[in-house]
């Protein structure tokens, strides 16, 4: 994700909709922008148990 520069709250959405279709296991995401971890913070979407944001 570090070459990730942009995404609307559409692309950071379907990002989440894989995560939450996940039947088991986690969907974790290294290297995220901050200001995309930031959206996913305020709405609420980096609670999801089956999404994990790698600060590293």
């Amino acid at each position: 994700m570090r070459q990730l520069e942009f995404s609307d709250v559409s692309g950071i959405n379907a990002i989440v909709d894989v995560a939450r279709r996940a039947a088991e296991g986690r969907l974790i995401l290294h290297g995220l922008p901050d200001a995309i971890a930031r959206v996913m913070a305020v709405v609420g979407w980096s609670d999801l148990p089956s999404l994990v944001v790698d600060e590293k």
